[in-house]
C-alpha cells in the first residue's frame, strides 16, 4: 500500500515562479521543437504533439531548443499546458511513497476525478512503444466522456485508456509507435 501525497503547483496566473516557472519554460521550449504559438488551439497543438510522438523524427530535435532538457519533457510540459487552457486543470506534484522515493507531475482537473501524467506518457510511448493517445484522451475529455467519474478518484486516463481500446496491428507502419 502507498499513500498518495498531492502538493498542487498551480500555472494558471501571469506569474511563474518555482516549479511553475520550471514547467512554462517546457511548454516554451514544446513549442519551438513543433513550431507551435502559445495561443493556437489546444485542440491543435494537443493534435501536434501526438502526431509528433507517434512519428519523432530521426534527429533529437529538429528545431533550436535547450538542449538540457528531454524530448519528453517538453512535450510533455506543452501538452500540460494544452489541459490547463483549454480545461483549467491545475499541474500537481504527485508523491507516490512515504519517503518521497517517486515523484511524478500530473495534471489533474479541481475536483481529482481524473489525472494525466504527460511527460511520463510521453516516456512509454517513446521508450517502451506504449500506443499513443494523447489526441485520443483529449477528445474523451472535450466530449465529456468521462463526466461521471466521481470526484477524487484520481483515474489515469490514459491507464483506461489502454484496457478499453486495442492495439492496432503492427502499429503505424515506419514507426515503433502504435496509436488507437
Amino acid at each position: 500500500m502507498f499513500e498518495l501525497r498531492m502538493e498542487i503547483i498551480e500555472t494558471l496566473d501571469g506569474q511563474k515562479e518555482g516549479w511553475d516557472a520550471f514547467l512554462h519554460h517546457w511548454a516554451q521550449q514544446g513549442e519551438r521543437l513543433l513550431d507551435v504559438a502559445m495561443d493556437d488551439d489546444p485542440e491543435a497543438t494537443v493534435k501536434a504533439i501526438d502526431t509528433f510522438v507517434a512519428n519523432p523524427p530521426r534527429k533529437r530535435f529538429s528545431r533550436e531548443v535547450d538542449p538540457a532538457l528531454s524530448m519528453e519533457s517538453l512535450l510533455g510540459g506543452l501538452w500540460g499546458l494544452q489541459l490547463i487552457r483549454k480545461f483549467e486543470w491545475i499541474w500537481t506534484k504527485v508523491t507516490l511513497a512515504e519517503d518521497d522515493e517517486c515523484v511524478v507531475l500530473g495534471v489533474f482537473p479541481t475536483d481529482r476525478s481524473l489525472a494525466i501524467y504527460p511527460v511520463n506518457s510521453i516516456v512509454a510511448c517513446l521508450d517502451h512503444d506504449a500506443p499513443v493517445a494523447i489526441y485520443r484522451s483529449f477528445k474523451l475529455i472535450a466530449d465529456g466522456r468521462f463526466a461521471n467519474t466521481p470526484s477524487k478518484r484520481y483515474e489515469d486516463i490514459l491507464d483506461t485508456l489502454s484496457y478499453c481500446f486495442p492495439y492496432i496491428d503492427g502499429g503505424i507502419p515506419g514507426t515503433t509507435a502504435r496509436r488507437f
